[in-house]
């Protein structure tokens, strides 16, 4: 069975999440949570016509 990229990345933020230490920076949490968000979302060129 393989893994793909999507799932590893999944795996990789429940792990960051699970071993955090006590008393976190929420904002620190609030920063990686969203950059593992905009990292499984997919993205699409959009050309600007001129």
């Amino acid at each position: 069975m393989t893994t793909t990229d999507r799932e590893v990345r999944v795996a990789h933020g429940i792990l960051d999440l699970a071993h955090r230490r006590t008393g976190f920076d929420p904002l620190e949490l609030l920063h990686d949570l969203t950059a593992e968000a905009v990292a499984l979302l997919p993205t699409q060129r959009r050309y600007h016509r001129p």
